[in-house]
């Protein structure tokens, strides 16, 4: 299922999993968090936010991640 946010006001689609997913089109935003061990992910019309680890953060834009 692919879900279509922001993040630093440029549009990112993930795509999830029942154990993480991928998160494409957004190189600035992976860039500014490829070094964290994880970060949340806020969903701003709901309020609810989840954590999740970075793994394989790709220089074009694209990484993989785990749910926490």
């Amino acid at each position: 299922m692919n879900v279509y946010g922001t993040a630093l006001s440029v549009p990112c689609i993930f795509t999830e999993s029942d154990d993480g997913g991928t998160i494409r089109g957004c190189p600035r935003f992976l860039a500014l968090v490829a070094g964290k061990q994880s970060i949340r992910l806020l969903d701003t019309i709901s309020g609810r936010s989840t954590p999740i680890a970075l793994h394989r953060v790709g220089r074009r834009g694209k990484a993989s991640f785990r749910w926490l």
